[in-house]
This record gives structure tokens, sequence and C-alpha cells, in this order.
């Protein structure tokens, strides 16, 4: 019972993080763009601390770019390539990934969606 409560827990901060990250639909391309990094940057940094980055944590993440997606009105199958070409193997179990790495999957992750990059000055 204690594990289903705390995924029921853990699905309803995503569901408040997603709301909190999402772009407004009337946000222009590099707005939206710089909206899609800090959203990919955050959710992997929030689901590597919540697996410690061990055994298969990139899955989970994977799991939850796909999520975010579909909840700002993306479909299942363009949401899961949309998320595959930007973590594309990049992340390893046991293995915290580094800053610029993050960094640049929430780029390419932006970049993929949109075509534009984000600002770099915000």
């Amino acid at each position: 019972m204690a594990s289903l409560l705390e995924w029921r827990d853990w699905l309803a901060e995503l569901a408040e993080r997603f709301r909190q990250l999402a772009p407004p639909a009337e946000a222009a391309p590099e707005d939206r763009s710089w909206h899609l990094e800090r959203a990919a940057t955050r959710l992997v940094t929030v689901v590597m601390a919540r697996t410690d980055a061990e055994s298969g944590w990139y899955t989970l993440c994977h799991t939850v770019l796909t999520w975010f997606l579909c909840s700002a009105g993306m479909g299942a199958d363009e949401a899961e390539d949309a998320v595959h070409a930007a973590i594309g193997g990049r992340f390893k179990s046991w293995s915290t990934p580094s800053r610029t790495l993050i960094d640049a999957v929430g780029e390419d992750f932006a970049v993929d969606l949109t075509g534009v990059r984000p600002y770099r000055d915000r």
C-alpha cells in the first residue's frame, strides 16, 4: 500500500510540474523552444534525483518526457519518437550525466520539436 501511495504522489507531482513547465499555447517559436528546453532539463534532473541515477533510470526519464509531451497535446507515437531522438542512448545506468549532457539533451529536444534554437540569454 505504501508503494502505491508513493507512486500516486509521484504522479501528482509530475502532473503539477507538467502544468508549470508547459509552453503557453500562444508562445512564439523561440519562446516555445525555450520552454521545451527548460522542461526537458528540469524533468531529466527530477527523474535523476528521484532514482539516484541507478539501473535503468533513463527508461523512467524517457517515459516522463513522453508523458510531458502527451500532456501538452502531442500524440503518443510522435512523443515517443521525439524523446528517443533527444535521448538516443546518451544516458547510462548507474551514471549521473554531466550538466553539459543534460543541457545538450534539453536543447536537442527543443530544436527537434520546434526547429528553433532556444534563447541563450534567459
